[in-house]
């Protein structure tokens, strides 16, 4: 069979065919190789490719809440919530209060995070929320501290401090690693 006879319609053809059988063979051996300590929620029976492990033992991620809860706080007090995580295998604890301010004055928070009476995180401000994320491996009982530090509630011309604390909420999650 002679080439003779084959029109090339632009200078870059045969690299275009040599580029699109070299992809088609990355994906066909990429779907053949087996991840068995991958991350990943494959279903029961799916997600193909060879090696063999039980799906059944995938590990999954997953984020559940731990807290919700709402209250109010006065300046120059605290507010102490305690929150239970009862699972093992934990990746984090995040712990996020928010809060708007009725006066606009910004008013301060802290947001104290402790287990065993050890601090695990703090975090202040006055921006309307606080997060505080804590690196596992760590479950049990934690209590959470909500600190007003400082409400400014002094209102134009007015010598009367109208802006005692404010109200609040916490969300926590706990992430952690699921087999199955």
């Amino acid at each position: 069979m002679s080439v003779q006879g084959v029109r090339k319609k632009g200078p870059y053809r045969e690299d275009l065919m040599v580029l699109a059988v070299t992809a088609v063979m990355v994906f066909t051996l990429y779907g053949a190789v087996d991840y068995p300590n991958t991350i990943a929620n494959i279903p029961p029976g799916g997600g193909g490719g060879g090696g063999g492990h039980n799906q059944t033992n995938v590990t999954h991620i997953v984020e559940e809440p731990v807290a919700d809860e709402s209250g109010y706080t006065n300046e120059g007090q605290s507010t102490n919530v305690d929150v239970k995580v009862p699972w093992g295998k934990l990746l984090w604890v995040n712990a996020t209060l928010t809060w708007a301010d009725d006066f606009g004055n910004n008013d301060q928070f802290q947001l104290v995070v402790t287990s065993g009476g050890v601090e695990l995180g703090k975090g202040t401000g006055s921006t309307g929320s606080i997060a505080v994320n804590m690196e596992g491996p760590i479950s049990g009982n934690y209590t959470v501290v909500i600190s007003c530090l400082n409400a400014p509630g002094i209102v134009g011309p007015s010598p009367i401090n109208r802006d005692q604390g404010n109200s609040w909420t916490l969300k926590a999650t706990a992430v952690r690693e699921v087999e199955g």
